[in-house]
């Protein structure tokens, strides 16, 4: 939704508020990349600070949700290696831990 809000100037805090919470249960979170205006979901690097400001704001509503996959392309490896990829995915637990405690 970060890609698609950026490149069609919408809102995705109005696209995440019309989705039914209770049939989503997995989000994907990428890094990307800026190209001629555009924002390529390119899944290049770590996430991107907005990326995780939308899954904090939305995984509380999110009845099912159930995970978080983050996706990188393999030519990020030299970038990431396993400290980077283990830092996104502890950073997806923590927020999806402060979203289940939210729901209590």
């Amino acid at each position: 939704m970060f890609t698609n809000a950026h490149n069609h100037g919408v809102a995705a805090q109005e696209f995440l508020s019309a989705l039914d919470p209770g049939t989503v249960m997995e989000i994907h979170v990428a890094g990307g990349d800026e190209m001629m205006g555009f924002h390529t979901d390119s899944h290049a690097g770590p996430v991107l600070e907005g990326v995780w400001d939308l899954l904090e704001e939305v995984a509380p509503r999110l009845s099912a949700l159930r995970g978080v996959t983050f996706e990188f392309h393999e030519s990020s490896w030299p970038l990431l290696h396993a400290d980077g990829v283990l830092a996104q995915v502890e950073r997806a637990r923590a927020i999806l831990g402060r979203s289940a405690r939210a729901e209590v």
